[in-house]
């Protein structure tokens, strides 16, 4: 078995896709984390597949139609 890299595809050489974040996990979590080979993978899959269920659209209201109070008010 060789470790080849594989790209994404449609990457080209070079191209950034990737930022590497730290974060703290509850401890029942590390269990599950632990059994995990491939842990980057199982996070960008899971937090893709919520994005998918929990988009909002997403509402542009000019200053004067919201409630928020304007630093001149």
């Amino acid at each position: 078995m060789t470790n080849e890299r594989i790209r994404k595809d449609g990457i080209k050489k070079g191209t950034q896709t990737q930022k590497m974040m730290t974060f703290r996990a509850d401890m029942d979590v590390l269990e599950v984390l632990q059994q995990v080979k491939n842990k980057g993978r199982l996070i960008n899959d899971l937090i893709r597949n919520w994005g998918r269920t929990h988009r909002e659209p997403i509402v542009d209201y000019a200053p004067e139609e919201n409630d928020i109070p304007m630093s001149d008010e």
